[in-house]
């Protein structure tokens, strides 16, 4: 029996839907329901006729954006005309024209079967999501772009109350903001402390040090990050604290040897523990036989002392205002000598040397000092450790410094800094 789809031949390989519901009406008589919109496909002389997939299936992308954020999804839905979940759809996923493996890109959603799909991209690429029913019709296309994630951050105090910071977020990163997530930093680093208000990370108490040297500008900065901890944007906040009222500086520590031979001379260095001045030291020394040469201040141990001598000398940090004094004892002059080895030594970053003094003299005491770099690891006993730390240049004086009976005697032993070698090891 010949078909209609046989009368028309060649002329019509795909009839419109107007055509098709006349085809159903002259097909009925084949099984085929007259007036519901059909497709059909000629095979040679063979008419397949389908339902069409095109005029049954809509595609629903939830909050419709052809953009998403990095680190964000998107999720699809096809639905018939009636507005239920389809089945049987084909889902794709196309870059740069060519279908590629969906991967964990394009994942089914929980008990949705085909109806629906969820796209996560790994990545910053344009891709294209597509789905048709039943392997027929045409394709519903939906390309989709992906934009970094970034957030405006502002930190403002907060009203009403003292010392207390917030943060906020806006722009395109916003939404993918997690409170949980943010982050808090303080510059200059360690120059006072930040902890949440109420268990909310977004707002913050500062406490200043308890102890400050300086007036000093503080930068209380703020990173919002996402689910995981993918930073999305920073802002930040000048605070100005000022100095507190310290009348010394109790923890100051002397640089160099205490212990000096008459005749001789010191360099003065000091340090103090927890200077939290944005600025480094800087130090100025006054007392009877203090002087400055070169720029460095020394002490000079007067001549021809004949028995142990003390003498009070003051350290003042300039930008604090702050002093601190030292004595410093003068030991009589032995005829006995003091020898160091090995010098001069050359040592690469973190290298380390074990220094020896000796002495004809009778049960020697000795104390150690250096200058120009690097540290002693101890500073008393016949035998010390030096450990040249970073430097990569330049050369440091350590001096041993020996008392006995008999007067007192100084050594000195020369480290030279280098950029060859590997890391030291611990002397024995």
């Amino acid at each position: 029996m010949r078909t209609f789809a046989d009368f028309l031949g060649c002329t019509n390989f795909r009839l419109g839907r107007a055509m098709l519901a006349l085809a159903g009406l002259l097909l009925a008589g084949e099984g085929i329901l007259g007036g519901q919109t059909k497709d059909f496909v000629r095979f040679g002389n063979r008419v397949v006729v389908i339902e069409s997939s095109e005029s049954d299936l809509v595609v629903v992308q939830e909050f419709p954006t052809q953009q998403i954020v990095q680190g964000g999804s998107t999720t699809f839905r096809a639905e018939t005309r009636a507005g239920q979940p389809a089945s049987e759809v084909e889902w794709e996923l196309q870059q740069e024209g060519t279908t590629i493996p969906p991967g964990s890109m394009l994942q089914a959603l929980p008990g949705a079967g085909d109806s629906a799909r969820k796209y996560t991209p790994g990545d910053t690429l344009t891709r294209i999501v597509r789905a048709r029913r039943g392997g027929f019709g045409a394709w519903k296309t939906f390309s989709i772009s992906v934009v970094t994630a970034t957030a405006t951050v502002d930190v403002a105090a907060v009203v009403g109350q003292t010392n207390q910071y917030q943060a906020t977020a806006d722009g395109v990163g916003a939404p993918q903001v997690v409170d949980a997530n943010w982050a808090w930093g303080i510059s200059p680093a360690g120059f006072g402390s930040l902890s949440a208000v109420g268990g909310n990370p977004r707002v913050q108490a500062y406490a200043a040090p308890a102890t400050r040297y300086c007036d000093q500008t503080v930068v209380l900065s703020a990173v919002a990050r996402n689910a995981s901890l993918l930073p999305l944007g920073q802002g930040g906040l000048t605070v100005n604290v000022t100095k507190s009222t310290v009348a010394s500086l109790p923890n100051a520590q002397a640089g160099f040897n205490t212990t000096v031979v008459s005749g001789s001379s010191v360099n003065l260095v000091a340090t103090q523990p927890g200077f939290n001045c944005e600025q480094a030291e800087s130090w100025s020394w006054s007392g009877t036989n203090v002087q400055q040469s070169g720029g460095a201040w020394v002490f000079q141990a007067p001549g021809g002392i004949s028995s142990p001598t003390n003498y009070s000398i003051t350290a003042t940090e300039s930008r604090s205002q702050k002093s601190t004094s030292f004595t410093v004892t003068v030991v009589p002059a032995s005829a006995a000598t003091v020898s160091v080895a090995p010098t001069p030594v050359s040592l690469p970053p973190y290298a380390r040397v074990r220094l020896n003094a000796a002495t004809s003299a009778s049960s020697p005491s000795f104390s150690w000092g250096s200058t120009g770099g690097g540290a002693l690891l101890t500073t008393s006993g016949s035998s010390v450790c030096f450990d040249a730390g970073p430097a990569t240049s330049g050369t440091a004086q350590v001096t041993a410094t020996m008392t006995s009976a008999q007067g007192g005697a100084t050594g000195n032993a020369a480290i030279q800094f280098s950029t060859t070698g590997g890391y030291g090891q611990m002397p024995t």
